[in-house]
């Protein structure tokens, strides 16, 4: 019985002695603590100071920006902008339709700029900026013409500049694209097929080593994607699960792809979709 006791004896003797060491403490021990704290606290007074006078700067810093200002100058109807960047320029892609002229809520309170004459134009130049003054032009193809509501798209893919829209070929609607390899344009009909007239939504996005397509069907969403897509090679559509149509977008966030999708059915659900490649 004394083995446990003596344990006791000499925990509990060890928490004494540490009390009545920290009593034992000499004045001058004690005036260099007081000392160490006293210059502790002045130093985070110091820097607390010095955070808030950084803070108040940054609050106090003005970004100025400009007005809105007017990139492109004809008196038709144009919509639908889409701007990409090849590590040299910038490519500004717009529809423009061909019968309505002015503008839609003054100049002309009549036109009506939700029909299917839109051509895909575009400008390129090395800044954003140089955008205003460069000049306009219609992208080359026989499948220019009749585009839906002037809604464009832009990739740059395998080293190359793409565009889309949708044409509208009667009851339906096709997604056409153009590529351009630095010296000319190339026509790519028919990318996808039996699209509604009147909700031929579509985007476009390269991502890793294919360039993806994104439609809508009736109230349904929809992708492919393709690593050859001069040539074909598209995989079946895969449903993306939002339904209630709308509008979406792709985007890539940290390596990974994404659609940011509108319902359009009240209460306009706003969703996120992440790609599974694996699925």
């Amino acid at each position: 019985m004394r083995h446990p006791t003596a344990r006791k004896a000499r925990l509990f003797g060890w928490v004494r002695a540490g009390e009545k060491t920290r009593r034992g403490i000499s004045s001058d021990q004690k005036r260099k603590r007081e000392e160490h704290a006293m210059s502790a606290r002045r130093l985070i007074s110091c820097i607390a100071a010095l955070l808030l006078l950084t803070a108040a700067g940054a609050m106090a810093t003005t970004i100025d920006v400009s007005q809105p200002v007017k990139v492109t100058d004809s008196t038709y109807y144009e919509r639908g902008q889409s701007i990409i960047y090849d590590g040299t320029n910038y490519w500004l892609f717009y529809g423009r339709s061909a019968t309505e002229q002015g503008w839609f809520h003054a100049g002309n309170p009549n036109a009506d700029p939700d029909i299917n004459d839109y051509e895909v134009h575009y400008k390129t130049a090395s800044t954003v900026s140089g955008l205003a003054g460069a000049t306009a032009v219609k992208v080359p193809g026989a499948g220019n013409v009749n585009g839906y509501l002037g809604e464009t798209g832009a990739a740059y893919f395998g080293g190359e500049v793409w565009t889309f829209a949708t044409i509208d070929i009667g009851a339906t609607a096709d997604v056409y694209g153009w590529y351009y390899n630095g010296s000319s344009w190339t026509e790519v009909a028919s990318i996808a097929t039996g699209l509604s007239d009147g909700a031929a939504h579509h985007d476009e996005i390269a991502f890793g080593t294919d360039l993806f397509v994104l439609i809508r069907r009736g109230a349904d969403f929809f992708t492919m994607h393709s690593p050859t897509p001069k040539t074909g090679g598209w995989t079946s559509e895969v449903g993306v699960g939002a339904g209630g149509g709308g509008l979406a977008h792709f985007f890539e966030d940290e390596g990974y792809l994404y659609l940011a999708v509108l319902k359009s059915p009240a209460p306009r659900e706003n969703q996120i979709h992440k790609y599974d490649s694996g699925t």
